[in-house]
């Protein structure tokens, strides 16, 4: 990320917002000092955010802040110079846990709530609204809770919606409905999952993996789904009734399988997804799981091809928590040289050959906490990682860090099941709590 200007990067750190100013001109390759770190203040740090943060071209950025005993679920715009843009509570009762999604040339703002609620707001007006409720463009109720992101069709005339039961929706995003017009296109004519993947100590608020979609040259695209009981499905979405057109059963899967019983595991595999399904240049699917092993800790992540409808590869994801980690909840990352990372909540980010899984580097004694948010990857070749301590005796540190993709080589031992830090690159600088203004 070379920069003729000041740079931004935003990062949810515990319960707040941090704004990070990179001032120097040049990469992004000694940490910040405290007078380029800055917080947001104001009603933001009263609300945690579980979600990230979603930017649009103009430089304005949006969060969903949920909703607390004194507050209720707000949606909060910054312009880009970090002034308020405009803030929209909800109501009362309701609670919205993850990122909205900008779409129609930035001017609408979807968002989804724990109660199965869909706004669309509009994104630009800065307030004063009056009456505050005219922000909202138009809302529909759907039957159970929304616990995942959205996704837009290629042309955002639909956006595609997940809820907690296990359906798949397709929902017309324009501002006024003609002709009888339903605000639905199509529903998925059966639950599609287990509905949500299990709670584990102290991750007990999980979400479903969210909706992803591949431009194929049509309006509306292919649409793609992990589910809470191990399966990868595929639709074809034009028309008035969506064709399944992708069923993979990662629990059937020879490879799968025998890698499973390989590592000490008995019985036949039971996975669970929770990660965001990463979709690489060359079309196939990484899919990340949750930890699914019955001897030990046991978590994959696969390459799919969905055009052939085969699995192309699965490597093992190592943990520092041993058995009782949560395995992966975060999406993989892809970068231009062909690599793809895993980002195991146990400590360990693990970057592998997208085209064979095979392991070329890892880290991990670097690592200071769990790592619950997709890292980001910078122009050049930086790993920005979010880490954060768990609920269950404040477990790890919340920090942020960057990391060389292209590093010395740390290793992990399989027989001994311990990291091995000969030979590997420290983070080039990371922000600690201590740096950082302490939340109110």
């Amino acid at each position: 990320m070379t920069r003729n200007a000041a740079t931004k990067l935003l990062c949810i750190l515990g319960v707040q917002i941090q704004l990070i100013l990179f001032h120097s001109v040049g990469q992004i390759l000694s940490s910040p000092t405290l007078t380029e770190i800055t917080a947001l203040t104001g009603q933001t740090r009263l609300t945690p955010i579980f979600g990230g943060v979603t930017i649009a071209p103009s430089g304005n950025y949006y969060v969903a802040a949920a909703a607390t005993f004194q507050n209720p679920a707000m949606i909060r715009s910054w312009k880009g110079n970090d002034s308020v843009n405009w803030s929209y509570s909800l109501p009362v009762g309701d609670d919205s846990k993850v990122p909205p999604v900008l779409g129609i040339n930035s001017t609408r703002l979807f968002v989804t709530t724990d109660n199965g609620l869909i706004y669309s707001m509009d994104a630009q007006t800065a307030d004063p609204v009056s009456p505050a409720s005219a922000r909202i463009v138009w809302s529909y109720q759907l039957s159970a809770g929304i616990r995942s992101q959205v996704a837009l069709s290629p042309d955002n005339s639909v956006l595609y919606v997940r809820t907690v039961n296990g359906l798949l929706y397709a929902i017309r995003t324009s501002d006024t409905l003609s002709g009888g017009q339903s605000r639905i296109v199509w529903s998925s004519p059966a639950n599609l999952s287990d509905g949500l993947p299990p709670t584990q100590g102290g991750h007990t608020y999980t979400q479903n993996s969210p909706p992803v979609v591949i431009d194929d040259g049509t309006a509306t695209g292919k649409v793609y789904i992990a589910t809470a009981n191990g399966k990868v499905l595929g639709f074809q979405t034009s028309g008035s009734t969506p064709i399944q057109i992708l069923t993979i059963n990662l629990n059937t899967q020879a490879a799968i399988i025998a890698k499973f019983q390989q590592f000490g595991n008995f019985g036949n595999p039971s996975i669970s997804i929770e990660a965001p399904i990463a979709i690489g240049s060359n079309g196939w699917l990484y899919v990340a799981t949750r930890n699914f092993g019955t001897s030990g800790a046991f978590q994959i992540l696969v390459a799919l091809d969905p055009v052939a409808g085969t699995l192309k590869w699965c490597s093992t994801v190592q943990t520092m928590d041993g058995a009782s980690t949560l395995g992966m909840i975060a999406a993989p990352i892809l970068d231009r040289a062909g690599y793809v990372y895993a980002t195991e909540f146990g400590h360990i980010i693990i970057q592998m050959d997208a085209a064979t899984g095979e392991e070329r580097r890892v880290w991990a004694t670097v690592i200071p906490g769990k790592l619950c948010q997709t890292p980001s990857l910078t122009e050049d070749g930086l790993i920005i990682v979010g880490t954060s301590s768990t609920s269950v005796n404040n477990v790890g540190t919340t920090s942020v860090l960057a990391l060389r993709s292209n590093g010395a080589l740390g290793s992990w031992d399989p027989i001994s099941q311990q990291f091995s830090s000969s030979g590997s690159d420290p983070a080039l600088w990371e922000i600690t709590p201590s740096q950082l203004e302490t939340p109110t």
